[in-house]
């Protein structure tokens, strides 16, 4: 039968299923994909070629009369109350490519969730893009807040896991799960945001923290994709608090960083390692006597969210805030009672700089206080270049910010949205395009994938920068030789 629901596009179609808490997942199958609508405690599977014409398959059997989908488009319309979800586990082989989140939003996965898992060598590919993807964005991610640091790493290790749990006969893959995880667990040992259980080896979907997920995973797939959405949700949360772009409360405005920040990083470093070793060594310090007193340890705190506050080489301080982090966690120690003021929630009555007695404020909270050699690369590069930023939202501020920055007008701003890469992909290639600046966050695996792959095929240079700040933009275009 033809009516108006066949006409929707995939997109609208699920828009309106979602809009009665329908789980949509997709699997891939002999001979095509396959496709699940859970509604409460029914469940209609339909079978196609593609995963859209799975899709379609499970409506027609869910809505089998013209009547039924009038009532559907007619309901969807009008906005029905929610309804209960069900509870029941995805599969250990099931894709989901749309899961609702008991913080209220539905988000469909980018792209064919079925397309990253269709054989080992497609998996090799999405691997080596993963580990290209955390090499890029751990500086970005160590300024971020624990708690937004522990949702990446934990999307991250269950994307690469979810190869590894689909593909686990090819020591191929098995040899990029393992790489991942090592690069994982090193971050996670310097930057010390609090545990990932998933980076263990004997930890289960299972066994992963219903409270940070959100609903129990069936898969390490399930896992990658309730963790991108439950940090999705925590960034919007974070947005709607008044929270700074990495999540943390004490904002830039109202706290005036030091009039010479990258002084005060080195002095606060210097005395930190003689007393506790070098921070390349990592955040964890067993030696007791080489811990600092509790007086000196609130001191190193606040110098610390102070400085956070300016535009500083983001290495050093992330190194610093793993260590201390690390101290604070010892609950036997006086040392924890100070860890309140590392929370990203936490706002002291007073600025900073007036806790620490400190009258050199003033310094720049904005990229002009970059490093000069990375910005003149970065100039360098623009004469006479054509460079697009694509992310999730328009920012004509960073826009105007990024040219003046760079001293060019010919910075094109684009929104990745799955069905538009088609398109997208072409406007590059006839815009001579040189650099793509992909401000995705930490989220948007799928997305990351079909944005290198479209720069690597076109010879594009493909520049990862987290939530797109004009300082991180500057940085990476620094970087290129």
């Amino acid at each position: 039968m033809s009516d108006a629901l066949d006409s929707l596009e995939r997109n609208l179609l699920e828009r309106l299923l979602f809009g009665f808490e329908t789980e949509i997942i997709h699997r891939a199958v002999d001979g095509g994909a396959e496709c699940a609508l859970r509604f409460e405690l029914e469940t209609f599977v339909g079978r196609g070629e593609t995963s859209e014409a799975a899709l379609r398959a499970a409506v027609n059997i869910a809505f089998p009369t013209s009547i039924a989908r009038a009532a559907l488009i007619a309901a969807g319309a009008a906005k029905p109350p929610a309804r209960r979800v069900s509870t029941a586990a995805p599969g250990p082989n099931d894709v989901i490519v749309a899961y609702r989140s008991p913080r209220g939003s539905w988000t469909p996965m980018d792209g064919d969730g079925a397309e990253r898992f269709r054989n080992a060598d497609r998996s090799l590919e999405v691997l080596d893009i993963l580990k290209e993807r955390i090499r890029d964005s751990r500086e970005e991610l160590g300024l971020c807040s624990a708690e937004r640091q522990r949702l990446a790493i934990l999307a991250w290790i269950s994307e690469a896991r979810a190869h590894g749990e689909r593909f686990n006969d090819d020591d191929r893959v098995r040899d990029r799960v393992t790489a991942i995880s090592r690069l994982l667990t090193e971050i996670g040992k310097n930057y010390w945001p609090g545990s990932v259980n998933a980076l263990q080896l004997q930890t289960q979907p299972k066994d992963l923290p219903k409270s940070m997920l959100g609903a129990v995973a069936g898969s390490w797939a399930a896992a990658s994709d309730l963790a991108e959405q439950a940090l999705r949700d925590r960034e919007q949360e974070d947005d709607r608090r008044g929270r700074d772009v990495h999540g943390w409360a004490d904002r830039a405005d109202g706290h005036p960083p030091p009039l010479d920040a990258a002084q005060v990083l080195r002095t606060l470093t210097e005395e930190v390692e003689r007393k506790s070793g070098p921070l390349g060594s990592g955040a964890m310090i067993d030696d007791e006597n080489r811990w600092p007193d509790a007086e000196t340890f609130r001191r190193w705190v606040r110098m610390l969210r102070w400085l956070r506050l300016a535009e500083l080489e983001p290495e050093p301080w992330s190194r610093l805030a793993g260590r201390f982090r690390w101290w604070a966690s010892r609950r036997e120690s006086e040392l924890a009672i100070v860890g309140k003021e590392l929370q990203s929630g936490y706002i002291p009555r007073e600025t900073w700089s007036s806790l620490l007695g400190r009258t050199d404020v003033g310094g720049d909270t904005h990229a002009g206080g970059i490093e000069a050699q990375a910005l003149d690369v970065a100039r360098r590069l623009a004469v006479g270049s054509r460079i697009m930023l694509v992310g999730h939202r328009r920012d004509p501020t960073l826009q105007d910010e990024l040219q003046s920055l760079l001293g060019t007008q010919s910075i094109d701003v684009r929104i990745a949205e799955p069905k538009r890469l088609s398109a997208l992909r072409d406007e590059i290639r006839e815009r001579g395009v040189e650099f793509v600046l992909a401000a995705l966050g930490f989220q948007s695996q799928n997305v990351d994938v079909l944005l290198s792959e479209l720069c690597r095929d076109a010879g594009i240079r493909y520049l990862r920068v987290a939530s797109g700040r004009a300082s991180t933009c500057i940085r990476a275009l620094g970087r290129v030789a």
